[in-house]
């Protein structure tokens, strides 16, 4: 699952390094900007990548690990394209034992901004897979085990905001999955801090 998540990570970066727009410059011509005019538009954005962690719980278990987000607006929309992986341990609470728990998930979010892009706010859902895995010892009632190994379809509705540069930002993400099916369908909830790259 880690080697799986390594290759969904790179895939992203790649697939967004690809689809960055080349910028030509005229034969002759001298690599010099012109001055920023304050009264024009901000320009328009149409990648991003975000690296940062989250904290939760899922399936019963208590989450804390690593994610990535990416993110390519479909031409002449608000809509983006999204995607996550994550990964990272996982903890039973009252339990003495170890964990870990995976993600890949993939949807469409929405963005709206405010203060020439210094302010936005983004919403959206996503689908994918949710792998958690557990082995412990109860040791505030029973003293038994608990075990957990599953992976399961999820929906993750989700919503942010972030606050920068054009290009810079830091962002803040509220993810819900909730199971899709399953003989013991359950959800939970993520809150990830991450920076975020524009261009």
């Amino acid at each position: 699952m880690t080697r799986t998540l390594a290759v969904a990570t790179a895939a992203l970066v790649l697939a967004l390094v690809a689809a960055r727009p080349a910028h030509a410059q005229a034969p002759g011509t001298i690599g010099v900007s012109a001055p920023a005019d304050p009264d024009a538009p901000p320009p328009v954005l149409d990648h991003y990548i975000a690296v940062g962690g989250g904290v939760g719980a899922y399936n019963q278990l208590l989450l804390a690990g690593a994610q990535v987000d990416a993110g390519l607006r479909i031409p002449g929309s608000p809509i983006w394209l999204h995607g996550t992986v994550g990964a990272g341990s996982a903890a039973w609470l009252f339990d003495s034992g170890n964990g870990s728990f995976s993600r890949a998930t993939a949807g469409f979010e929405a963005h709206g901004c405010l203060l020439r892009n210094t302010f936005c706010v983004f919403g959206g859902a996503d689908l994918g897979i949710f792998h958690a895995a557990y082995t412990g010892t109860d040791s505030y009632s029973s003293g038994g085990m608990d075990v957990v190994d599953s992976s399961r379809l999820v929906a993750v509705p989700r919503a942010g905001f972030d606050v920068g540069s054009q290009t810079m930002r830091f962002r803040w993400t509220l993810d819900v999955p909730l199971d899709l099916g399953g003989a013991d369908p359950s959800g939970g909830a993520v809150v990830a801090i991450a920076v975020a790259h524009r261009w």
